[in-house]
């Protein structure tokens, strides 16, 4: 193993959140033939959403 640590997490692209008004949306947390997955906080009920 090396000593570099690992890239920062992708941000989430505008559009998808603007398309999310009600979540805060960090990084990407997955990615697969589905589509990919961001990690989120709604606001309102405060809780995490992966």
């Amino acid at each position: 193993m090396t000593g570099t640590p690992p890239s920062p997490a992708p941000p989430a692209p505008p559009n998808v959140v603007a398309a999310l008004p009600q979540y805060d949306v960090g990084g990407q947390i997955g990615r697969g033939g589905m589509g990919v997955v961001y990690a989120a906080v709604h606001r309102p009920l405060g809780g995490r959403s992966r």
